[in-house]
């Protein structure tokens, strides 16, 4: 290795040398030459040239001294290349010696590993040879102990017959005292039985004619409030106007599901709330189709206005329709012009809401005439 590296270093210097001498100096003297127009150097220059080509072994012109440069820089690239292949088998026979190392180790590993598993065979040989001979013992045992087994189930057997007789007679016995016992037992759980079914029934007969009474009583107020409200019920859900009010409030139009009455005391359980909710559902209807107060119309307000008086909640009319044909703004307003003045109305489409006799909380709705 020390020989390559030795003549891989000589050809570096060689090179180098081959460089300085032509390009270096010389070069710089050809140039200083032309510079001063020498002619006695350069002369001088050219011989030293030749004499170097003699001493490298050069003959011929400057072509034919150019071609044995590049010869000799190819041959020192192929001494290049030659020793870089030598250094890269170096490099394999070092990294097989590595690889030999290691193979070393692991097989060192490996016999230390053998060694130890024959050591456990050997103590595994020794435990098996330790249970075959307690399997010995054990065995003489159990035929001692079949021995014994056999002479106990004999003795067993016997006195095992003994206590069946003895059983059967006692359960005999048993039977007899239980049949009378059971008896007596029957006879009490019967009466027991008879006393809490009476009990029972006592208890039966107060709870249903307490809830008869209860029931009778709701009967009687579910009665009362249906008597009370069928009407305006009735008026309200046969009022083709109020269709969909009905359809919202969930009225329907059997007048004897108490449902309907429960909704309908909600309203009416609001001083005026339903008259208004009444006002607001024609008027909201009607604005599409303007027709004066039909027939189941006026019958509904006429049906309101007498429950309220009935109630005690007011002694006038709710619903008010005017009584003369002389239009009052304070009663009433024009359907086309609200704001405007009239000397008389001629149509009436819902009359107005007074909560307190002469104030108009909704003015009726009219057609004025000028």
């Amino acid at each position: 290795m020390g020989v390559i590296m030795g003549l891989g270093s000589a050809l570096d210097e060689f090179k180098k040398k081959i460089f300085d001498f032509f390009l270096g100096d010389y070069l710089k003297k050809i140039e200083d030459i032309i510079k001063s127009s020498n002619q006695s150097e350069f002369s001088q220059i050219k011989n030293d040239i030749f004499a170097i080509k003699k001493q490298l072994g050069v003959d011929g012109d400057d072509l034919s001294f150019n071609s044995k440069m590049v010869q000799k820089e190819e041959e020192i690239l192929t001494l290049n290349k030659e020793i870089q292949e030598l250094k890269d088998r170096l490099e394999e026979l070092r990294s097989e010696k590595l690889s030999s190392e290691k193979k070393g180790s692991k097989l060192a590993d490996l016999e230390r590993k053998i060694d130890k598993i024959s050591e456990e065979r050997d103590d595994f040989q020794k435990k098996v040879q330790k249970l075959e001979s307690d399997k010995s013992t054990l065995e003489f045992e159990n035929d001692k102990l079949k021995t014994v087994l056999k002479t106990s189930e004999a003795e067993s057997k016997q006195l095992k017959n003994s206590y069946s007789e003895l059983e059967k007679d006692l359960s005999n016995l048993k039977n007899s005292l239980n049949n009378s016992q059971n008896i007596e037992k029957n006879l009490k759980q019967d009466l027991n039985r008879l006393e809490l079914k009476n009990r029972d029934l006592e208890s039966e007969n107060s709870q249903l004619s307490q809830k008869i009474s209860e029931e009778s009583e709701k009967f009687s107020k579910v009665k009362t409030t249906v008597d009370k409200h069928r009407d305006i019920l009735s008026k309200i859900v046969n009022c083709p106007t109020l269709k969909n009010f009905t359809e919202e409030s969930g009225l329907s139009k059997d007048l004897e599901n108490f449902k309907n009455y429960e909704t309908l005391l909600k309203f009416l359980g609001k001083e005026f709330y339903l008259a208004k909710k009444i006002q607001i559902s024609i008027e909201k209807e009607k604005q599409s189709n303007l027709t004066p107060i039909t027939k189941e119309e006026q019958e509904l307000y006429d049906e309101l206005n007498s429950y309220y008086k009935k109630e005690n909640i007011v002694f006038f009319d709710v619903f008010y329709s005017p009584k003369s044909e002389k239009f009052e703004k304070v009663l009433m307003r024009d359907s086309k012009d609200p704001r405007g003045d009239f000397s008389k109305w001629s149509e009436i489409y819902f009359p107005a809401i007074q909560e307190k006799e002469g104030t108009f909380t909704f003015k009726a709705l009219v057609k004025g005439v000028k």
